[in-house]
């Protein structure tokens, strides 16, 4: 069982995912005639507002738990994990990330931590389309709700989260064209463009 399982009612009633989803139209394009891939989506609350822009959204999480929330007909959902995208290359216009990236490393060793973000870096750019946008929404462990938030997560809750600041993701994506937006703030938005 996912860890996120036992916490999708809880998720489901105290997101709302608005912040977020407000964060991705201020820097994210997107167009009626995009297909759309939410990784770690849970719910669904980001996807469920971003709907309505776009020509369809699937949300990618390794929760059935989560998905099972998910009541809106037009969106998609898929179990599966940031380590291997179940989508073939190409597949989709804009692929994104909310409050999710930090808990692709849950459930592996420290040592590994690194590795694993190196393969979910690679797959999230092998589903997207050239000149597609990677869009990430992510806590700023530089800031102190940042810091409280990945103490909660590792010490507390003990999830193994691995919270990275706006220049590792600028590392992780370097061969890419990366820009950032309210890095000073506790969450920061990554704009990645696909070459």
């Amino acid at each position: 069982m996912n860890s996120f399982d036992n916490l999708a009612g809880l998720f489901h009633l105290l997101r709302s995912g608005e912040r977020e989803y407000l964060l991705l139209k201020e820097v994210g394009s997107f167009k009626k005639t995009d297909k759309i891939l939410d990784v770690g989506g849970g719910t669904g609350a980001v996807a469920i507002q971003l709907a309505p822009f776009v020509k369809e959204i699937t949300v990618l999480d390794p929760s059935k738990n989560m998905l099972a929330k998910i009541k809106n007909p037009t969106l998609k959902k898929k179990v599966g994990s940031a380590q291997k995208i179940p989508f073939a290359n190409n597949s989709f216009d804009v692929v994104y990330v909310v409050d999710a990236l930090h808990h692709f490393t849950n459930g592996h060793l420290k040592h590994k931590w690194e590795a694993q973000m190196n393969i979910c870096t690679k797959e999230l750019l092998r589903v997207l389309k050239k000149n597609g946008q990677l869009l990430i929404v992510e806590f700023n462990p530089e800031t102190f709700v940042g810091k409280c938030i990945a103490f909660l997560e590792n010490k507390i809750i003990g999830f193994g989260s691995s919270f990275y600041s706006p220049s590792q993701i600028n590392n992780f994506f370097s061969k890419e064209k990366v820009e950032v937006f309210h890095s000073d703030k506790f969450c920061y938005v990554a704009k990645i463009r696909k070459k």
